[in-house]
């Protein structure tokens, strides 16, 4: 009787294992616009607050990135459109932090308003990200582009 429950330990490890694996990848190759969605989606003041802040202090590009992500999906603001709040983004502070950068690039493509040639990919590599975080990042460069553009960064 030992035998079977021993392979189902076993099988329920490996499969344990797996499934850690799986979800732990999954976190990694997350975007950073997924992250930003994500606290705009369990922060329901999140547009207000943002609105708010820059009102204040309007050199946030981050709360600029905010607007722009919640615009896009549905939940309008006084401030701007969906465009508007993302090129406030680009105007309020150069990219210099990767995953912001990378943040920016994301929202700026599913906005349709970034090419492959566009120069803010240059800047955002500029940035210095990590290899892997840069392919991921850039995955929607067509495969000689992306290789071309991996080429200048260490892991």
């Amino acid at each position: 009787m030992r035998a079977p429950i021993g392979r189902c330990l076993a099988i329920f490890v490996a499969l344990s294992s797996f499934c850690y694996a799986a979800l732990m990848f999954e976190a990694a190759s997350s975007t950073a616009v997924s992250l930003e969605r994500a606290q705009a989606a369990h922060q329901p003041m999140s547009a207000s607050a943002a609105e708010a802040n820059l009102r204040r202090a309007p050199l946030q590009a981050q709360a600029w990135l905010r607007l722009a992500v919640l615009a896009q999906d549905g939940s309008p603001n006084t401030l701007c459109s969906a465009a508007e709040c993302l090129e406030r983004s680009w105007q309020a502070a150069p990219m210099m932090v990767p995953s912001d950068a990378c943040a920016r690039l994301q929202e700026a493509r599913r906005q349709r308003a970034l090419g492959a040639d566009d120069p803010r990919i240059a800047l955002y590599l500029a940035s210095r990200p990590p290899r892997r975080d840069a392919a991921i990042c850039l995955a929607f460069l067509p495969p000689d582009a992306l290789s071309q553009a991996l080429i200048p960064l260490s892991d």
